[in-house]
């Protein structure tokens, strides 16, 4: 018996790059950080605290993917991030890729599916992103802040970003299917 050719989708993979990312990869990452933009500004305003969300996404894809996808993901991210502060914009457009690449060439120095190697380069990613916030307020006159006043007002969020760090990377290796 003979059976059709398969014109239109053959029995190949469609891949975007070297180290594998298919296109249902990169979809659903995009997916995921709209989504978890517009749930993280949805709960931070009727909360008051919620975990940085977009900042997680950004250490995932530079624990778990490869160079390109890490600056091309951390951009947008910066952008989606920065279009919804007034003062921050353009510090996040540059920021958020910086994190992404030093999570990316961190992560060969642990191993990265360890939940405390995770909460750890969360930690690092949520210090730089803080430091750098308040640097730029202070230097621009936008406002004077310290890193303990920043604290004491979203130590919440800090705390929540970085426990659930772990279990949300389970959730996205899971619904990425990265290895």
């Amino acid at each position: 018996m003979l059976s059709r050719p398969r014109i239109l989708f053959p029995k190949t993979k469609f891949y975007v790059s070297n180290k594998g990312t298919t296109v249902r990869t990169r979809i659903s990452l995009y997916l995921f950080l709209l989504i978890s933009m517009v749930v993280q500004i949805i709960l931070r305003k009727y909360l008051g605290w919620f975990p940085d969300l977009s900042l997680l996404m950004v250490v995932f894809v530079g624990i778990f993917f490869g160079w390109g996808e890490v600056v091309v993901f951390c951009l947008i991210a910066g952008v989606f991030r920065g279009s919804f502060s007034d003062s921050t914009f353009l510090i996040d457009i540059i920021l958020f890729p910086a994190v992404g690449l030093i999570c990316s060439a961190l992560k060969n120095l642990f191993y990265k599916n360890n939940p405390v190697a995770q909460a750890f380069m969360t930690t690092a990613a949520l210090t730089i992103v803080i430091g750098v916030h308040i640097s730029y307020l202070n230097i621009t006159d936008i406002g004077t802040m310290s890193i303990l006043s920043v604290w004491r007002s979203s130590w919440k969020s800090i705390v929540m970003t970085i426990v659930l760090s772990p279990v949300i990377f389970l959730f996205l290796k899971e619904q990425t299917r990265v290895e």
